[in-house]
């Protein structure tokens, strides 16, 4: 998919308006040669750019394409008349996927004498030639970017379980370590990567109930072993809470923001899940663990404490995050799940906008250290708002930035320009 997204960083580098600078470069000769080879050269110069640990200025973004495109001199074809020949593609795809042909009729265009007219006329020249270039890529694109949308597990000897949906692309690596016969997981990753559906749908997996409770440097011991209440009766009894039930019964419980989570309450978590039982002294019962419980923490940090965007994160101990060794794993945003959310999006323009420039302001915030964060939530947002009518990308984009100082707003919109 890695090769997806270039060629889309390609096609929206060539469709953005504010790149026209980008089209005069390019002399009449130079379009009627600009195959796939240069678009992948143009692609491979679009990675440095994003790559780079420094800003680069416009004029350098349009000097390291020009050169890897191997474009001559635009000024040299400033001549008082100018003939060029433009080269009109046909794709046609046989039954085979994977077999393409192509054919080629040449025909002439004659641009005038003016420099001025001679500029607009090639800019709209070679305008045409690229829209006719980036048509068959994106028809490429639609051909192989296909998000799978039905998936099923087999877990050992479980029954085979059918998910008709996008889903996080670490939920079979999770399946996987639970038929090896791990039962703690931990989750780590940005706010926004899907985590807690992670844990959800890890229970849909394995046709077992699902709890989770969020914790805080506040939570009590009772959320997790139960209170003793009063009934309709007014008989004092003693209240399990999910925790316990699927402690005993078997299920997927997620304890979230693991890592923000006070360090006693760990302490009792360790020894059930180190022990295999949990002696209650609320219900005064001992708890025995279901062969069938997962535990599964989620949290931002690996547990070495609070950074600059997770400023409540406590440090964990080490017998703590010994429970989970060999079942930790870090999650990333979701490629499948979010191109899921941005095939809402009905304008193909604005669905390649929103997702190039939510890339770029990851990059940014990743390259920059911001304390920023652009999860999937952003991408739920900014599709959402692209359904409103009349509304405008630079409107989306303020919004999605609304908290951010004004030196850093510069910055990301001069990287959307």
């Amino acid at each position: 998919m890695s090769t997806i997204i270039e060629k889309r960083a390609f096609i929206r580098v060539m469709r953005n308006n504010s790149c026209n600078w980008l089209k005069p470069m390019l002399t009449a000769k130079e379009c009627n040669s600009f195959n796939v080879a240069q678009a992948d050269r143009c692609i491979e110069a679009i990675r440095q750019f994003k790559n780079d640990n420094r800003i680069w200025t416009r004029g350098e973004i349009r000097d390291t394409v020009y050169n890897v495109t191997n474009c001559p001199d635009p000024i040299a074809a400033m001549q008082p008349t100018a003939t060029a020949t433009a080269t009109t593609t046909t794709t046609t795809t046989n039954p085979e996927p994977a077999t393409m042909t192509t054919t080629t009729e040449p025909t002439t265009t004659t641009i005038s004498a003016s420099p001025t007219d001679l500029a607009a006329s090639l800019a709209a020249f070679v305008g045409e030639t690229l829209d006719s270039r980036i048509a068959a890529i994106e028809a490429q694109l639609v051909a192989t970017a296909t998000v799978p949308t039905s998936t099923t597990f087999q877990i050992g000897e479980r029954k085979p379980v059918q998910i008709d949906r996008a889903h996080h692309e670490v939920l079979p690596h999770l399946a996987s370590a639970v038929a090896d016969g791990f039962k703690n997981l931990l989750l780590v990753g940005p706010a926004g990567t899907g985590k807690t559906t992670l844990a959800s749908d890890l229970a849909e997996v394995l046709s077992l109930d699902y709890g989770a409770v969020s914790c805080t440097a506040g939570l009590s011991e009772s959320v997790f072993l139960g209170r003793i209440m009063p009934n309709t009766a007014g008989e004092w009894t003693y209240r399990e809470t999910e925790f316990v039930r699927l402690f005993t019964g078997g299920g997927v419980f997620l304890a979230d923001e693991y890592d923000a989570a006070d360090p006693n309450l760990l302490t009792l978590i360790n020894s059930a899940l180190a022990n295999g039982y949990l002696r209650n002294p609320v219900s005064e019962e001992t708890l025995t663990r279901h062969e069938d419980f997962i535990f599964v923490a989620a949290g931002n940090t690996w547990g070495h404490g609070a950074d600059r965007t997770y400023t409540g994160r406590n440090p964990i101990d080490g017998a703590t995050l010994d429970r989970f060794t060999g079942a930790q794993f870090e999650v990333g945003y979701s490629e499948a799940i979010e191109e899921s959310i941005y095939s809402a999006v009905p304008n193909a323009m604005m669905r390649d906008h929103l997702r190039g420039n939510i890339t770029m302001m990851r990059d940014l915030i990743k390259r920059e250290r911001m304390s920023y964060v652009v999860g999937t939530r952003a991408v739920v947002a900014a599709v959402r708002l692209s359904q409103r009518e009349g509304v405008t990308l630079e409107a989306i984009q303020n919004r999605l930035i609304a908290s951010w100082s004004p030196s850093h707003k510069d910055l990301a919109r001069t990287m959307w320009d």
